[in-house]
């Protein structure tokens, strides 16, 4: 999956925003660049298949 131009953080922001139960992320910054790097994982839409594959990436095996 690639997304031109798009952070490691804010591909992480965009799986949670795109999770079915829709969590909300708490960024934890004061400053402006990752703010505004986190305001622009918004706009990444994840097709579900790429949302699975981040998952089964992270655990390492595929979902039951």
């Amino acid at each position: 999956m690639r997304r031109p131009g798009a952070t490691l953080e804010q591909l992480a922001y965009a799986w949670i925003l795109a999770h079915p139960s829709w969590p909300l992320p708490v960024i934890g910054t004061n400053k402006i660049e990752r703010i505004e790097s986190a305001a622009r994982a918004a706009s990444i839409t994840l097709a579900r298949e790429d949302w699975y594959a981040l998952w089964i990436a992270a655990q390492g095996h595929g979902i039951p």
